[in-house]
């Protein structure tokens, strides 16, 4: 018995749909990573170190809060916002308003909010994994949550910033560019102090 030509049709396109998405999320952080802006984000040490981590760093930021930035949009737990981001006056990246609705202008970042109070919003960047070579990530990670200690024991002024991570922003998306220790490639640094 020969099979319903509707069939063969409606494979093909569930195929095709099934190789379309990855293709298309592969394109978008593609087109981020060559077309987003740079924003440059300061981490924080990451407690407690764990040796067991895998393949790449845990990467926690100082700034995981905003003063209630508008008082026309009321900003609900775990609800979408949408941040945006500009640059401050020693070049770092800094969240200077935040959105319930898409924003037509491509610097901001899509993420949820942790919680709400009624001073302000509080919420976690979503790129918080540095992957990296295995045969190094354990390095990598002890080498960062050190630099980072020692610059908060030592104290810092403003010009000095011990670690950053370079973050492409385009329309919601925010994808990591590179992870920067001591003003070098965290790959640099590494092979640097061998």
């Amino acid at each position: 018995m020969k099979k319903p030509i509707y069939l063969t049709i409606a494979f093909f396109v569930v195929m095709f749909l099934y190789l379309a998405y990855p293709a298309y999320l592969i394109a978008t952080h593609e087109n981020t990573l060559t077309t987003g802006q740079v924003f440059r984000f300061k981490p924080q040490p990451v407690d407690p170190y764990d040796a067991f981590r895998g393949k790449y760093i845990v990467l926690s930021y100082q700034e995981t809060n905003l003063p209630y930035p508008n008082a026309m949009e009321t900003f609900d737990f775990n609800s979408k916002v949408y941040l945006e981001v500009n640059t401050d006056a020693q070049g770092f990246a800094k969240i200077t308003n935040a959105y319930t609705h898409t924003p037509d202008f491509s610097n901001y970042i899509a993420t949820n909010i942790n919680y709400v109070d009624s001073n302000a919003i509080y919420y976690d960047l979503p790129f918080t994994r540095y992957y990296m070579n295995e045969d190094y990530a354990l390095a990598a990670e002890k080498a960062y949550n050190d630099v980072l200690r020692l610059q908060n024991r030592n104290g810092s002024d403003s010009t000095t910033v011990a670690a950053y991570i370079d973050v492409r922003v385009k329309d919601g998306m925010a994808i990591i560019e590179e992870l920067y220790l001591q003003n070098q490639p965290i790959m640099e640094y590494l092979k640097a102090i061998e």
